[in-house]
């Protein structure tokens, strides 16, 4: 028991000796431990602090780099809609167009060249026939401008700088057109009155497959190629249809002494039942009724007659000389037209034809007249194309080939042929006689046929070579069996190089 105690009492003071030695080891290892962990929190938060000073440094820079960008997209905006305020201009054409705000107004300048060089072969020269000769001219030289007007009007104005006669002379389209009855479109003004199919169409553009239009066009424009007056039109994806009532040309053609004006009504209904880009099945017709223009010959003191003639030239235009001609109807005082026209294509082929009569009554006894003329017209495109056709105004309208003119690059334009024959008859009761006095009208036969090869080396630049075979039945007006025998055969070669902007 007592070495019990003892062995006690020995564990008891080695425990109290190591007791503080424990205590003082414990100390010694969690001074430094609670010494170290203290300083990293502290530092921990130090860093956290300058973490966040730093992002709030970069925020401000970022705020100040988004305030310069949004006064730089300000500023960007502000000469956009500056800009948008005082209009643009679009490069559409080989001519620019001007345009106002949101295209609410425009104006664009256009024209066309034709310069053409021709060789004329005459042969079966009647007595009295006439010289045709060959040579250059500058068929058209057209200039002018057009636009839209706070959206709901159209306008044009051109003149043709080739013309003679003076200023007047030289005017062509002058109109302003309101579109905001749509799909209604009324127009006012010098414009094509819009009779025939050939004659409807734009005459600087490249739609005219020929050098000139056939001499059925000159019977239909006898009254004027355009005529001062007001007309009504509308259309549809496969129909046109027009009304208008129309005095004379701008021009007055070239009446000396004018008393009259001749008015009436001109109209003409279109329908195409195949109207696609590559197909056309195109039917029309068209005319006017309309009192004829008098006037007198030289001076106040003689005496008012009609003021209608109808001439043509055979189909070539560098020499001037009409080759059947009616001479001026002093007795004219009222016209009728009917034109029946139809069109069409499949794929690169297609055809136009046209027919027309002209009926005129006539005063002091004299007979009614009746002038009559038609075409047949095939086009072949050797590249492919396919005339452009528009259903609501029923005309070909610019076309454009499949590949520009551009050696370089390998192409070359489109080529097409065509060939057409036409006729017209302004012989009306021509052996018609009442004592030394002619009442009909020997105004000649004509039968044209062309050839023609057409290279488009863009929509705006195309060279055309035409030869035409006419043949003209002709004397003058006179006594049958006294008039000098006018008819000839001609052969002519024409070249035409036309440019358009």
């Amino acid at each position: 028991m007592r070495q019990v105690i003892q062995s006690a009492a020995v564990v008891a003071s080695v425990l109290g000796a190591l007791a503080p030695m424990s205590a003082a080891a414990q100390q010694t290892s969690d001074t430094p431990l609670a010494t170290a962990r203290t300083p990293t929190v502290q530092d921990q938060l130090q860093q956290q602090q300058a973490r966040i000073e730093q992002q709030d440094a970069r925020i401000e820079q970022l705020e100040d780099q988004l305030h310069q960008v949004t006064a730089i997209l300000s500023n960007r905006v502000d000469r956009v809609e500056a800009q948008t305020d005082a209009g643009r201009v679009v490069n559409s054409t080989p001519s620019a167009r001007i345009e106002g705000p949101n295209g609410r107004n425009s104006l664009a300048f256009f024209g066309a060249v034709q310069v053409t060089v021709g060789t004329v072969s005459e042969s079966d020269q009647g007595a009295a026939a006439p010289t045709i000769n060959g040579g250059t001219e500058i068929r058209r030289a057209r200039i002018g401008v057009q636009g839209v007007a706070y959206d709901d009007f159209a306008y044009q104005a051109e003149l043709d700088l080739t013309a003679t006669g003076g200023v007047a002379s030289s005017a062509r389209d002058l109109w302003v057109q309101y579109n905001g009855l749509r799909p209604f479109a009324f127009t006012v003004g010098n414009i094509k009155p819009q009779n025939g199919l050939e004659a409807s169409f734009s005459d600087r553009s490249n739609a005219q497959t020929f050098i000139e239009s056939s001499t059925l066009s000159s019977m239909i424009t006898a009254t004027g190629a355009r005529n001062i007056g007001i007309r009504a039109s509308s259309g549809g994806s496969n129909w046109s249809a027009s009304l208008g009532y129309f005095g004379d040309d701008v021009n007055n053609n070239g009446v000396a002494l004018p008393a009259n004006e001749g008015t009436g009504f001109h109209g003409r209904l279109t329908f195409a039942p195949i109207a696609t880009p590559t197909s056309l099945l195109h039917l029309g017709i068209s005319g006017f009724s309309r009192d004829v223009a008098t006037g007198r010959a030289a001076t106040a003191s003689d005496p008012l007659g009609g003021q209608l003639r109808v001439r043509a030239q055979p189909e070539d235009t560098i020499d001037a000389t009409r080759v059947i001609d009616t001479g001026n109807l002093l007795f004219a005082r009222h016209a009728n037209l009917l034109a029946l026209e139809a069109a069409g294509f499949l794929g690169p082929v297609g055809f136009q034809s046209e027919w027309g009569q002209l009926d005129i009554s006539q005063s002091n006894g004299r007979p009614d007249l009746t002038f009559s003329g038609a075409y047949f017209a095939v086009n072949w495109f050797l590249t492919g194309e396919s005339r452009v056709y528009d259903p609501r105004t029923g005309v070909f309208t610019r076309f454009t080939p499949r590949a520009m003119m551009d050696p370089a690059a390998g192409t070359w334009g489109a080529w097409e042929l065509a060939g057409r024959w036409s006729t017209i008859d302004l012989n009306s009761s021509p052996n018609l006689v009442s004592g030394a006095t002619l009442l009909g009208v020997r105004g000649g036969q004509e039968d044209d046929y062309t050839l023609g090869l057409n290279w488009y080396w863009n929509p705006y630049l195309r060279l055309m070579l035409d030869y035409v075979h006419a043949d003209v039945e002709n004397r003058t007006n006179s006594l049958p069996g006294i008039g000098a025998d006018e008819s000839l055969t001609l052969d002519l070669i024409s070249l035409r190089v036309q440019q358009e902007w």
